[in-house]
Parts: C-alpha cells; sequence; structure tokens
C-alpha cells in the first residue's frame, strides 16, 4: 500500500508528499504548460530533485517526455533549475520536431 493511504500514524513522509488532489493536479498541470517544464524537488525520491519536458506531436499531444534527474548534493539552486529547463525544452523540442517530419515522411509514403 501507498505511503499516502497508509493509516499508520507512525509513517510520515520524508519529503515532499505527492500531490494527489484533481484540483492541485490541474493547477499544476497549467503551471507546467505555462512554464513549459515541470519541475519536482524530492516528491518521489529523498534527494532527487528533477526537472522533465515534454515530446509532443503536431497538434501539441504529448506522447514522451525528457528528464534530468539531479541528487540533492550536486544541486546548486535555481541556477540549475533554468539551466536544466532550457536543456530538456531543448532536447524535447529537437525531438518533437523530427517526430512531426517522420510523422509527414509516413503521410507523404
Amino acid at each position: 500500500m501507498p505511503l499516502s493511504r497508509s493509516r499508520n500514524p507512525r509513517c510520515c513522509w520524508l519529503g515532499s508528499p505527492p500531490v494527489t488532489q484533481p484540483e492541485q493536479i490541474q493547477a499544476r498541470l497549467v503551471a507546467i504548460r505555462e512554464r513549459g517544464y515541470a519541475f519536482t524537488e524530492e516528491e518521489y525520491l529523498l534527494g532527487d530533485y528533477s526537472v522533465a519536458a515534454a515530446v509532443v506531436d503536431r497538434s501539441g499531444v504529448a506522447h514522451a517526455a525528457i528528464n534530468i534527474a539531479v541528487t540533492k548534493p550536486r544541486w546548486q539552486g535555481a541556477n540549475d533549475e533554468r539551466r536544466f529547463a532550457d536543456l530538456v525544452i531543448a532536447a524535447a523540442a529537437a525531438i518533437s520536431g523530427q517526430q512531426t517530419s517522420l510523422v509527414a515522411l509516413r503521410q507523404e509514403g
């Protein structure tokens, strides 16, 4: 059973508890779309920071994501968030462009 559903009072989150309420998830998705990337800080693994961007098709539908995860001792704050965000956004855009090209080639052939 996930810790989030445990009724054991001795259980506790060591990092940030995951977002589980639909309204919170929707708000978070809106912020991610506006920003162009997702950022988590110790949400799933203690000591793990993660930055990710979606790989999308021509219509903007996400089919995959590209992610950089960094351990807390190596994380250097907001500068790393922006630096890694730029990298994953650029990589996702390049992959998205290639995906779009492949779709066009398939439709032509």
